[in-house]
């Protein structure tokens, strides 16, 4: 590629030949190529606006720091290796000088030319086509509101007489020069915007920044932060990998530790803050301490200038609704504003707005920052705010911000309320000895109300019940809420007696659905879940426990039902983030269980929370178990890497053996039977802290690991017993996987008992069990019609792996050719979509130097007969090996060759 670099000097001449600037630019520039992710469809258009005979060229448009010009070299680099490229740059220096801009170029023109224009347009134009030597000349222009007037009207000369295509990278529309303007308004000149990177391709992006797979607790923060501004996250990200906030743990960059910013990062936000009017800078820092504003008072203050000029500018986001909110769109920018500010500042900002923020009116993000906000300002608050804030905190997850709360009332350990509060954090946080200990020092405090007492001993309860050394106390904890409840103390008012009594009906449900003892669910649960009188977030809580109660002992369409209700509640404003969370995560398990795979790739698009972990870490972990549960080896295995390494150094979680037992069966199921050993090793080794269905689930994959890897018949015998009982647990929701993965090993007394489940099982509402009975009724009838049915099912569902051996299995049958001719579609439709086959580099190394070579000319769509002539064959003969391909790769053409070498 031929650059030459319009870097402009003194009085906007170019000194030195234009290609060794060039060079030399090019030298100190980051390496680009290597960290350029996404941007898929955007290069596309690009790159057709570009190539087409008609056009000007297209316009990037895009605020600081989103990789307009990253973008820009990428594209050349990528279609227009063979360009002459010329970059034109404008600059306050050059903007009032006429063709300032082509400073460089204009050093070959006399200074008689120089003083006629048209001469001038004319010689500049030619001397830009004399240097294309006759190749396709590209245009790259940077800040184009400064270009002069007179340089853009060579541009667009020779952009409009198709001598070259312009690419124009723009903050925006406003300032720029009337000729790009007509150009894009006559249809000319395409607009492409360019916005930040999504969570996912920040993922992508780190990941080729740090050279190796990020965990996604790592990216989701990185990307929450940053709001996916390429610049600040590149920084971002280089100054974790510094500090030692990114470590490297079994081949995964995890977070190690708190965030910081206070290097390079932090100068360019301060430098980017800079740019903003005094006014602008007011509002800005106003948001980065409350989170949130309404729009009306900041248009009280008389900012609704400076309001709308930051929403223009992308800075603002302001989100509809009574009353209309106001937030910063970048968390990184308010955490560094509030650094900055001097702390009489901040109280002078705080005073400013104190009075005038109705809480009510405010998320509950908003709400709790304001209220930490006048703790960081020195404000001493009461009891009943410090209580609010504290509780407030627990909900959010802000368990710093809770123990602040708690800790800023003198004598708050002596305070039952606090107490409680104190507690929740500390079990929140992964503590649950301090936790239990709190909570039973709250019960010893003389004035504890029958209430408060209620919910310390259910706190306790939670904390004590997760360890098995303590789980006979926890026990013991529930009796003792149960008399309470059954005995209250005196002076317990009777509006508290209702309270008190849920708290009961809770703590119970929970241990049921804990410890699989769901015959001991209190049906009270099902009264409280319908009660429209109570707090939403209670009836959610209720209706959860009773879908998991309902969907594990088989009763699948209320299950179902009720999961629909949950489900459909979600979005509901007086849900907390967290609480929206666990609740996806109960839905989650629920789902994957009963077969509705598609639902749970529909839950995965939020957050989730999964036992005692959130974030990042959950939502790879739940996208971990359902990839490799429906046979997506390589994708199961690789966000279940990334949570194992970010679960690790905290070594309690109750997540982490299902965690590894899953990766084991995702590493099995890719051939690395090695790393399958290791995970099976160190789950053995991890503490058993989780619920009854965590347990199953650890289970379950552990078993499907131990049959890849050489132990089926003790896999299968322990499958076999299983089923047995969770059947006479009544617990028929583990019987047809148990039943189901036995028989897919060849057991046969498996595949009679499945058969025979249908009578007893629910499967209008439970794919799953629909699935393994017409697999065990086509395999006992040897009938290829059942096995694609139930394949049709799992392939609606996601499970590539279910749907390929179901496929597979029905076309070794014998049938009509109408099923025969499906089960091979099918078999080629489903195998391609396994990710164990998915990888292009797999697929062809499977193959020989020959077939490799055949397969990838054929993909390139080269014809038998000049395949044949190169390599010296018959045509017939080249069909013959790549016949044999086809069958290797399991594609029926060249058409389906290319999509799986795509």
């Amino acid at each position: 590629m031929a650059n030459v670099a319009l870097s402009l000097h003194e009085g906007g001449r170019m000194s030195g030949d234009g290609r060794q600037e060039s060079e030399r630019t090019l030298r100190v520039v980051p390496p680009w190529r290597r960290q350029f992710v996404g941007r898929e469809e955007l290069l596309d258009a690009a790159r057709q606006a570009l190539q087409s005979a008609a056009g000007a060229g297209i316009v990037l448009v895009g605020g600081p720091g989103v990789g307009k010009t990253m973008t820009a070299q990428h594209l050349v680099e990528l279609y227009f290796g063979n360009a002459c490229v010329v970059q034109v740059r404008g600059s306050a220096a050059t903007a009032g000088l006429p063709f300032g801009a082509l400073g460089f170029l204009l050093s070959e023109v006399s200074a008689d030319a120089l003083q006629h224009p048209v001469v001038v347009l004319r010689e500049a134009s030619r001397l830009l086509i004399e240097r294309a030597a006759g190749r396709s000349l590209l245009i790259l222009v940077e800040n184009p509101q400064e270009l002069d007037p007179m340089t853009a009207a060579v541009l667009m000369q020779l952009a409009r007489a198709r001598m070259a295509k312009l690419i124009i990278s723009a903050a925006g529309f406003h300032g720029l020069p009337e000729q790009f303007a007509r150009l894009w308004s006559g249809g000319e000149l395409l607009r492409l915007d360019i916005g930040n990177f999504s969570r996912e391709e920040s993922g992508r992006f780190i990941e080729a920044l740090l050279g190796g797979p990020v965990s996604g607790a790592a990216a989701g923060v990185l990307w929450e932060l940053s709001a996916g501004n390429p610049l600040f996250l590149r920084l971002l990200a280089l100054e974790q990998r510094s500090a030692g906030v990114l470590a490297q743990r079994d081949g995964v960059w995890v977070l190690a530790g708190r965030v910081v910013h206070s290097g390079e990062i932090t100068d360019v936000v301060r430098a980017w803050l800079g740019t903003f009017t005094p006014r602008q800078r007011s509002v800005l820092e106003l948001l980065a301490f409350a989170a949130e504003l309404p729009l009306e008072l900041l248009h009280g203050r008389g900012d609704a200038a400076a309001v709308d000029e930051l929403q223009e500018l992308g800075v603002l986001d302001v989100a509809g609704g009574r009353p209309a909110m106001v937030r910063l769109k970048q968390q990184l920018a308010a955490t560094i504003l509030r650094q900055s500010v001097p702390p009489g500042r901040s109280l002078e900002l705080y005073a400013s707005v104190a009075g005038q923020v109705e809480p009510a009116a405010l998320s509950p993000e908003a709400a709790l920052r304001i209220a930490a906000w006048a703790l960081e300002c020195g404000r001493k608050p009461g009891r009943q705010d410090a209580l609010t804030g504290a509780c407030l905190a627990n909900r959010l997850r802000d368990l710093p911000a809770a123990l602040r709360f708690v800790r800023s009332i003198p004598g708050s350990s002596r305070d039952p309320e606090f107490v409680l509060e104190e507690a929740r954090a500390l079990n929140a946080m992964g503590d649950p000895l301090a936790a239990a200990q709190a909570a039973a020092r709250g019960l010893q405090l003389p004035r504890t109300g029958g209430l408060t007492t209620a919910r310390l001993l259910l706190e306790r309860h939670r904390a004590l019940r997760t360890g098995p050394a303590s789980a006979a106390a926890a026990e013991d904890v529930l009796q003792d809420l149960g008399r309470l409840v059954r005995n209250p103390p005196a002076g317990t008012s009777a509006a508290e007696l209702p309270a008190m009594y849920r708290e009961l009906v809770l703590a119970e449900a929970e241990h049921a659905v804990f410890a699989g003892r769901f015959a001991q669910l209190p049906p009270q649960a099902a009264a409280y879940f319908t009660d429209r009188s109570l707090p939403l977030r209670e009836r959610l809580r209720f209706g959860s426990l009773l879908a998991q109660a309902w969907a594990a002992t088989g009763r699948m369409a209320e299950a179902m039902a009720a999961a629909e209700q949950l489900e459909a509640a979600l979005p509901a404003p007086g849900l907390a983030p967290t609480e929206r969370g666990q609740l996806r995560g109960e839905l989650f398990g629920i789902y994957l269980a009963a077969g509705l795979w598609s639902r749970c790739t529909r839950l995965l698009e939020g957050g989730m929370v999964l036992a005692d972990v959130s974030g990042g870490t959950a939502a790879e972990l739940a996208a971990g178990l359902l990839h490799t549960l429906c046979g997506r080896a390589d994708q199961g295995r690789g966000a279940l890497e990334g949570a194992i390494a970010q679960l690790r150094p905290a070594g309690g979680s109750a997540v982490l053996p299902l965690a590894l037992a899953a990766a084991a069966h995702a590493c099995a199921l890719g051939g690395d039977q090695a790393r399958a050993q290791h995970y099976l090793q160190a789950g053995a080794q991890a503490r058993q802290s989780g619920s009854w269905a965590m347990r199953s689930g650890t289970d379950y994959f552990r078993l499907a690991a131990q049959a890849l890897l050489g132990r089926r018949e003790e896999a299968v015998d322990e499958l076999a017993r299983r089923a047995e009982q969770a059947a006479a647990a009544g617990l028929p929701s583990l019987v047809p996987l148990y039943l189901g993965t036995a028989a897919q090993l060849g057991h046969l007394p498996s595949l009679h008992r499945l058969a025979g489940t249908g009578e007893t099982t629910d499967t209008a509402h439970w794919p799953l069990a629909r699935m393994l009975q017409l697999l065990a009724e086509g395999r006992l009838h040897s009938e290829a019609g059942p096995l694609l049915q139930a394949c049709e099912l799992a392939r609606a569902e996601g499970n590539d792996l279910l749907a390929f051996e179901l496929a597979e299995a029905a076309g070794r049958l014998p049938a009509d050719e109408p099923l025969r001719q499906r089960a091979r579609v099918l078999q080629r439709e489903t195998f391609r979509r396994l990710d164990r086959y998915r990888s292009t580099r797999r697929r062809i190394e499977e193959l020989n130097d020959f077939e490799r070579n055949l397969a990838l000319a054929a993909g390139q769509g080269r014809s038998s007969t000049s395949l044949a002539k190169e390599l010296h064959l018959s045509p017939r003969t080249v069909d013959w090996h790549l016949g044999k391909i086809y069958s290797r790769l399991q594609v029926s053409g060249r058409a389906e060759l290319r999509e799986v070498l795509n």
